[in-house]
């Protein structure tokens, strides 16, 4: 389990993952689209919000429970 998967657990908000490293056409457009060249990449409402260190981040600052509202 990615620790990302943790916040949202925590929060109790749903959660929904793809697993770019399966497919590289994806992989590759994924870090082409949001010119972030690092994976995991996070998504909120649509809007990319980082890595999961940006994630945690935003979790331990209260942020990420702000977003999710």
């Amino acid at each position: 389990m990615h620790r990302s998967k943790i916040f949202f657990d925590e929060l109790k908000v749903p959660f929904e993952g793809f697993n770019v490293l399966d497919d590289y056409q994806m992989r590759e457009a994924i870090k082409d689209y949001t010119d972030w060249p690092t994976l995991p990449q996070i998504f909120i409402k649509g809007n990319f919000i980082g890595g999961a260190d940006i994630l945690q981040e935003l979790n331990e600052s209260g942020e990420l429970k702000k977003l999710l509202a």
